[in-house]
């Protein structure tokens, strides 16, 4: 009956930090799609007409954004197979947290290698644009940008 009730006391201690990974996990693939948005990728692509990007530079572009995709997709696998560590940490009856603190670890260099990996693609995007380029896409972006719900909108036009 002990035994019962300790392995409860322990089901019942361990459900916040199985579900702090869990919206850790969900925060990262969020902060993906947020870090993807910041990093001016889209809007380099969005305002190639505006910027007057030639043929070249746009093939360019494209290339270093399926080039970021291969690795987004990879950084995603990494992140997900760490959480699934994570849980069979949290479902073993002696928990190991030193092990758990390890992986919590391990998912937060995963999240800044993909933030970084993402700057490093926006600064060579960046570098394929000429000076006068640069200082328009400096003005656009610089400009106030219309709420999201009016931009998801647009987009559905």
């Amino acid at each position: 009956m002990k035994k019962v009730i300790i392995v409860m006391l322990a089901l019942v201690l361990l459900m916040p930090i199985i579900s702090l990974a869990e919206m850790q996990s969900e925060q990262a693939e969020k902060t993906v799609m947020r870090n993807q948005a910041m990093t001016g990728h889209p809007n380099l692509l969005k305002y190639m007409k505006e910027l007057g990007l030639t043929e070249a530079q746009i093939a360019n572009i494209k290339e270093l954004r399926i080039g970021l995709d291969k690795s987004m997709i990879k950084i995603q696998a990494d992140m997900k197979a760490v959480k699934i560590d994570l849980k069979g940490i949290y479902g073993q009856r002696a928990i190991d947290f030193n092990a758990a603190r390890e992986k919590i670890l391990q998912l937060s260099k995963i999240q800044s290698d993909l933030a970084l990996e993402m700057i490093n693609t926006f600064e060579k995007s960046y570098n394929i644009l000429t000076a006068e380029q640069k200082d328009l896409l400096s003005k656009i972006l610089s400009q106030p940008k219309p709420a999201v719900m009016n931009e998801a909108k647009e987009e559905k036009k």
